[in-house]
């Protein structure tokens, strides 16, 4: 009777790791298990592994004045960026974030991406700002053009 118990302990005990196991997940989604937004085709694929991969510096998606020095895109569909804002020789440091998303890739570097700006703390500009671009990615750089 007792080797019974013990076996109806043991397979309690491995149901309720199972399950504490499977709230950790849900409730902590690892970086591998978030999947982005990306159209379903090859091109679209390479160019958004492309996208997570990679830190991209020094990008004016504005023009003149003011850059992302560092700008992430994240599998969530989200994004952040270390910003400066540039008049004459001063530069003030600022930090900006949103969403994005992007259409069929043109081809294995070049899609277009829209994204939203949902905070920021940098002067004279305002979350809700949305910008797209045709965006050709060459290494840590973003080639744009503007739609």
């Amino acid at each position: 009777m007792s080797t019974v118990f013990l076996f109806i302990a043991m397979l309690g005990n491995a149901q309720a790791k199972k399950e504490k196991k499977e709230a950790s997940s849900e409730a902590n989604p690892s970086e591998n298990q978030v999947k982005a937004n990306v159209p379903n085709d090859s091109n679209s694929k390479k160019f958004a592994k492309h996208l997570f991969s990679t830190e991209f510096t020094n990008f004016s998606p504005e023009g003149d004045g003011f850059e992302y020095t560092k700008l992430r895109f994240k599998k969530d569909n989200t994004w952040a960026a270390d910003a400066a804002i540039i008049l004459d020789d001063e530069e003030m440091d600022c930090i900006e974030s949103g969403t994005w998303s992007m259409e069929a890739a043109q081809s294995v570097t070049t899609a277009a991406l829209t994204w939203k700006i949902t905070a920021t703390d940098c002067p004279a500009r305002e979350a809700g700002g949305t910008i797209r671009i045709i965006a050709t990615l060459d290494g840590q750089t973003i080639d744009a053009k503007y739609r």
